[in-house]
């Protein structure tokens, strides 16, 4: 055995020289952490979906009375951009102006190295001015636009042409208030996940199927399907793994299904250790390795090390009597507890904002179907998990 750790973490170290840039999508999302939430927003498409469900579209004149009119006092202009709020303070209050909205999208637009400005385009009908985000597609160089009156990104070339003349349009480059910063409790997004990209040992042989609430786009993982079997393929009896298996799953918050990242994993299975070698779109790459730390009566315990310890999950399973359990799981900084009942061919968990319901076949424990469902901040999250088939 002790050869065999040796060797797995040798050929490990040795795959690990591609990926030292890589990125596991298994990060524990604080919602209220302005800098993780604009790093999650990766996508234009992502970015828009996430400013049309979270910001609300009001006033300068009705949200910043007050300041406004000091400002005008102290003959500040405020209607010749002397003053907005900056993409912090729009993240926190969730709503404002199309300025203020525009702030928080090329903030965004900039940490992912797009080539975005923020424009005043003038009605020359009313002579109110409106901002619109003037970006580039990385792939083909497409002028794009977002502005706070459309649900979708646009065309943008009708507004390129437009700040060509020069006439109609002009660079808003605002003086930032960023004094209004409020710290939050964290609050973190919910990481369901196939159980192949939880705990590798854990997971019996057959097919897995994830299914995460469709109607809640903000989820990061996405729909997922593995399959792990026992291994046919290398004879080698001291050193190849008992199981394999294979994984596609799709990632991204704030994504659909036509624009999230895709990834494949491949899993393999030793007695007390699991790997699993990941490659994904938008630099999602990495190697997982799963140990079953302790393995006794009443007490069970595995710890992932994701991506050479980018992210470290950790689970622990205390029996309490025949059908009760304790199970604290930590993934990355989110930590949770679950109280777990196990009656005739029936499993329950539960804790202060969720509940999992587990069916399965008596005979084998690991053949079984999960409804998971929580409610968190006013919102009901849900997923579907058929594994062991």
């Amino acid at each position: 055995m002790k050869k065999l750790i040796v060797s797995i973490i040798t050929l490990v170290f040795i795959l690990s020289s591609s990926y030292v840039m890589a990125e596991t999508p298994y990060h524990s999302l604080n919602e209220n952490d302005y800098s993780q939430v604009i790093q999650a927003l990766e996508k234009p498409e992502w970015l828009k979906e996430y400013c049309n469900q979270n910001f609300l579209y009001e006033y300068n004149w009705v949200q910043h009375k007050d300041k406004i009119k000091k400002r005008n006092e102290e003959n500040h202009d405020f209607w010749n951009k002397d003053w907005t709020i900056g993409p912090e303070q729009m993240f926190w209050e969730k709503k404002g102006d199309c300025d203020n909205q525009a702030a928080f999208i090329l903030a965004t637009l900039n940490h992912h190295n797009y080539n975005a400005k923020n424009y005043g385009v003038i009605n020359n009908y009313t002579g109110v001015a409106h901002a619109v985000i003037v970006f580039y597609d990385k792939n083909n160089n497409r002028p794009l636009a977002m502005e706070s009156a459309y649900s979708t990104i646009l065309d943008g070339r009708k507004y390129e042409e437009i700040i060509k003349e020069g006439i109609y349009a002009f660079e808003i480059k605002n003086k930032i208030d960023e004094n209004s910063y409020q710290p939050r409790n964290k609050n973190f997004k919910k990481s369901a996940r196939l159980k192949l990209h939880e705990h590798l040992l854990e997971c019996g042989d057959g097919l897995e199927v994830f299914i995460p609430n469709p109607f809640d786009n903000s989820l990061p993982n996405k729909v997922a399907i593995g399959w792990l079997e026992k291994n046919k393929i290398f004879k080698n009896k001291n050193f190849s793994p008992k199981k394999i298996g294979i994984s596609i799953s799709e990632h991204g918050y704030y994504s659909d299904f036509s624009n999230a990242n895709k990834m494949v994993s491949l899993h393999f299975v030793w007695p007390k250790v699991g790997v699993t070698v990941y490659k994904g779109e938008s630099n999602l790459k990495g190697i997982d390795l799963d140990f079953l730390v302790m393995d006794k009566l009443r007490v069970k315990s595995f710890i992932c090390c994701r991506n050479f310890g980018e992210v470290f999950d950790s689970k622990i399973n205390i029996v309490l009597n025949k059908s009760l359990s304790l199970m604290i799981k930590k993934n990355d900084k989110e930590c949770n507890y679950f109280f777990e009942s196990v009656v005739k061919n029936h499993e329950v968990q539960i804790n202060d904002n969720s509940i999992s319901l587990d069916l399965f076949d008596p005979e084998n424990k690991k053949r079984r179907i999960n409804l998971s469902f929580s409610y968190k901040n006013k919102k009901t999250t849900g997923a579907l998990r058929l594994s062991g088939f």
